[in-house]
């Protein structure tokens, strides 16, 4: 990309909205408009605000990002989980942006090869650490910390009936099944 050769506040505005214009590329170019303007006077930063407003401290901060080589560029159309995927390392990033293909460890010990762009929620929080990808082993730990649930595995609620010295209370009204009148009687 080169280094900028910028004369005047105006001019790093100017070069920062045209690289805005010109897509991702232009993503990294406004990046470097804006790190340079910081880099000359850190006062810089009010004027982008003042002549942007409708940006976010959060964008902000990704441009600086950008800008200063700390975020791969492919990482703003990373999808949902774009906030994990920017506490990685740049390459980690790169990989990411570039379909590199993970491990993703199932509750019953297979592995699957994902795009860890294309994953739910869940399958997130197991993949991602706060800074890296976790391995295979990692991500038993985690399995292990945070067992899954599976539809219609969910544990019966408990009956609303104390078996206590040969005796039966019943808390609230309930209707009872054969197996469960046979299962309270064997309490007792």
């Amino acid at each position: 990309m080169g280094t900028l050769q910028i004369s005047d506040n105006r001019d790093f505005i100017k070069e920062f909205k045209d690289g805005c214009s010109q897509g991702i590329t232009g993503f990294i170019k406004a990046g470097k408009a804006y790190v340079a303007a910081l880099d000359a006077d850190p006062n810089n930063w009010n004027l982008f605000r003042a002549a942007l407003p409708g940006f976010t401290e959060s964008v902000w901060r990704q441009y600086e990002e950008l800008g200063r080589g700390k975020m791969y560029f492919g990482t703003i159309t990373a999808g949902q989980h774009k906030s994990k995927i920017m506490k990685m390392s740049y390459t980690v990033q790169k990989l990411i942006a570039g379909g590199q293909k993970y491990e993703l460890l199932l509750p019953n010990g297979d592995v699957l090869n994902i795009d860890p762009r294309e994953i739910t929620l869940r399958q997130a929080k197991q993949l991602y650490a706060n800074d890296h990808i976790r391995t295979v082993s990692e991500q038993r730990a985690w399995l292990a910390e945070n067992p899954i649930i599976q539809i219609g595995e969910e544990k019966p609620e408990p009956l609303p009936i104390i078996c206590s010295k040969g005796h039966v209370t019943v808390t609230r009204a309930v209707k009872l099944t054969k197996k469960q009148v046979q299962e309270i009687l064997m309490q007792i």
